[in-house]
């Protein structure tokens, strides 16, 4: 009798198993990390030279990605890892030339492209759909982010140290993320994650979990585990960040009185448990958001801005609706910009607001309730107070497949009452058809209904993908209808059907040579009126 192996099958028999989950993954990586001891400690400086990292084993080694798949790297990368009930720290050390290192830029959240930089993610449910992102270059740069569900959100600002400094042996940073910065699963050891080291001598990529081309490193399926998180604690999980501001001013010619201004507000932040968050705000100061990049806008159609709000940010992961906007942002039903800002961009106080975030099983939930203060805009346009309301819940299922629903209720300026209901569905395989080779399924539906004439309307969609090393696939058919009106979301156009194709093929050299790697881009799409009469087309390449 012979014995069973994976790569006997058929590549129909090797799908079919992936699906109902019975066949293993072959890039799947594990590593067990330890608990300092007790007495030890670790104190972020970039040196590496506290007792306590003596004892622990660096991970499994490093796997090149580009440019040649699969190679060992060309300089050795050694990663440690330990936590102690407050936190986890890692202790990179980057084996390179000192004088070909490039180390420049030190601030907060910037492109560090320019740098040799190291980037991590950390999947705390180990649920392959939420993880946080951080990247640390060798300067001592630092980036964050959101990973959810296929998206990427870099506004996001956690609480986190890191320390890097250049050596005789390369480079090296040490790093520490609190756990009461991110949210987890309480009675869970195990935590997804994944490594990536990047060279600029050389442009060579490596990875510790499945280092193919085909997957992204921001993929959160496709990534390795980090077992042993014990005994971890969160605190009392309770934030408040109150503000008070004051001023006096007085005209001598006008008035003999001074006149004062004050006013006073607070956020606080209570994790009812490690995986659910309670946020409240009154009487809302947004005056530390960072400010918009300046753009120019030369068509009919609005554009997309992100949001940079620290109160509508955090968890911000649980509201995205159908599929990943990687590319494009053309509709989505619920775009937290839409609360607190008037349709010229005026601020409107918010008096109060409640938040509740988190993932109970392998159930996500999000619930938003605001109330904004009565203004009057640019256009000496009057809108009183109104509340306004978001609730999405979600449902993971299979190793990477989901299914969810969301509901909007509210006018942000307009008056009179306004609703959006809709569901969503996502199925999907990175390695239905082998390691690198896989497909998404997106589908979604909203229906708004406004108070009086206009504004019902629907909307709906489907998305098909297929990924592999040497091919991208991407076909998405939209239909928008003329009075689909989402209140609280965003919507480039309406009254339209598109369709949109991204086709990508990439050719890579694996013989050396000055030619690397080329990629052919077709990226056609065709939009019409909902009966097909004449819109536009564009064949970008």
């Amino acid at each position: 009798m012979t014995s069973f192996r994976p790569e006997n099958l058929s590549p129909l028999a090797t799908a079919l198993l992936c699906l109902v989950g019975t066949l293993p993954a072959q890039g799947d990586k594990s590593a067990r990390i330890v608990q300092i001891a007790e007495g030890q400690h670790i104190q972020v400086d970039g040196f590496l030279d506290d007792l306590a990292w003596q004892g622990v084993e660096p991970i499994s080694p490093l796997t090149q990605v580009d440019p040649n798949e699969g190679d060992r790297p060309s300089l050795r990368t050694r990663v440690r890892i330990c936590y102690d009930q407050d936190a986890i720290y890692f202790a990179i050390e980057c084996e390179e030339d000192p004088d070909l290192v490039r180390a420049r830029i030190m601030h907060r959240d910037a492109n560090l492209d320019p740098d040799d930089r190291v980037s991590f993610w950390l999947d705390t449910f180990n649920d392959r759909r939420f993880a946080y992102w951080f990247q640390i270059g060798a300067a001592g740069g630092r980036s964050d982010g959101l990973l959810a569900n296929g998206t990427f959100n870099k506004n996001w600002d956690g609480i986190w140290d890191a320390r890097a400094r250049v050596t005789e042996a390369g480079w090296q940073v040490e790093v520490v993320v609190p756990f009461k910065t991110v949210a987890f699963r309480e009675d869970s050891s195990t935590w997804g994650f994944n490594f990536e080291r990047e060279r600029k001598e050389n442009n060579e990529q490596s990875r510790w979990a499945w280092p193919l081309v085909s997957y992204r490193f921001e993929s959160t399926s496709n990534g390795g585990t980090l077992t042993g998180i014990e005994g971890i604690r969160q605190g009392v999980g309770l934030d408040l960040v109150p503000y008070v501001k004051f001023s006096a001013s007085r005209d001598r010619n006008v008035s003999k009185h001074t006149s004062r201004l004050g006013d006073a507000g607070l956020d606080l932040s209570y994790r009812i448990t490690p995986a659910l968050n309670l946020r409240l705000t009154y009487n809302t100061d947004f005056a530390e958001t960072e400010v918009d990049e300046r753009r120019s806008n030369l068509t009919r159609f609005p554009l997309f801005f992100p949001e940079k709000r620290a109160f509508f940010l955090e968890d911000a992961g649980v509201f995205e609706f159908g599929p990943p906007n990687r590319r494009f942002t053309t509709m989505t039903p619920f775009f937290s910009r839409r609360i607190g800002r008037g349709d010229s961009g005026e601020a409107i106080p918010l008096i109060v607001g409640a938040k509740l975030t988190g993932r109970v099983g392998d159930w996500n939930l999000g619930m938003l309730g605001v109330h904004q203060d009565e203004h009057v805009d640019s256009d000496s346009k009057f809108s009183d107070d109104r509340t306004l309301g978001v609730m999405r819940v979600s449902r993971n299922f299979g190793r990477e497949s989901s299914a969810g629903f969301i509901a909007t209720t509210g006018r942000p300026t307009d008056p009179g009452e306004a609703m959006t209901t809709g569901f969503d569905f996502h199925i999907g395989d990175s390695r239905a058809f082998g390691d690198g080779k896989g497909y998404d399924v997106y589908g979604w539906w909203l229906d708004t209904q406004l108070e009086g004439p206009g504004g019902d309307g629907n909307a709906y969609g489907v998305r098909l993908e297929y990924d592999s090393k040497t091919w991208d696939v991407t076909w998405t058919e939209t239909h928008v209808e003329e009075e689909f009106s989402p209140e609280l979301g965003f919507v480039r156009r309406t009254g339209t059907r598109s369709h949109r194709l991204f086709l990508t093929h990439d050719w890579r050299n694996t013989d050396g040579g000055f030619l690397r790697r080329w990629t052919f881009r077709l990226m056609p799409s065709l939009t019409t009126t909902e009966d097909g009469g004449k819109g536009s087309y564009r064949v970008p390449l």
